[in-house]
C-alpha cells in the first residue's frame, strides 16, 4: 500500500523533530558545515552538462548558526526546542527565532538535506 503524503500544520512541524539525512557526505572545517550533495538527474540537468561542465557533486557550506542548527537536528530536539535555544543563545524575539528556523528548515527539507519526524501522537489525531 503506498505511503500517504502528510502535510503538518504548523503545531505538527513545531512538535516535530528534524534528523539529518545520513546517506550525505558531511564534514566540519573552522565551526562551519560542509555538505556535499549529488546532482538531481532530471532530463534538463543532462542536456546543460552536455553544453556547460556541471559536477555530479554540489558543496553547499553552512555559516556558522546554519552549522549549529545542522548540529541540533539530530533527531532528539523538537523543533520547538531549537526555537528556545535561538532565542536564549541568540537574543531573538521568539517571533524572530520561529519565523527564522521554519524557513532555514524548509530550505533543508526541499534540497534532502533533513527530514521531519512527525510524532505518532500527533499523525493519530489528525488522521482523515
Amino acid at each position: 500500500m503506498p505511503l500517504k503524503k502528510i502535510i503538518p500544520d504548523k503545531e505538527g512541524i513545531l512538535k516535530s523533530r528534524p534528523l539529518r539525512n545520513p546517506t550525505l557526505k558531511v564534514s566540519e572545517k573552522d565551526g562551519e558545515i560542509y555538505i556535499t550533495l549529488k546532482r538531481k538527474k532530471v532530463w534538463w540537468v543532462s542536456i546543460l552538462s552536455k553544453i556547460f561542465f556541471m559536477p555530479d557533486e554540489k558543496t553547499i557550506v553552512l555559516d556558522k548558526i546554519g552549522s549549529e542548527i545542522w548540529n541540533l537536528c539530530d533527531g532528539e530536539k523538537r523543533v520547538c526546542d531549537i526555537i528556545s535555544y535561538m532565542v536564549k543563545v541568540h537574543k531573538l524575539s521568539y517571533v524572530e527565532a520561529e519565523t527564522s528556523l521554519l524557513e532555514y528548515l524548509k530550505q533543508l527539507v526541499k534540497r534532502g538535506i533533513i527530514g521531519l519526524e512527525i510524532s505518532k501522537k500527533y499523525l493519530n489525531q489528525h488522521k482523515k
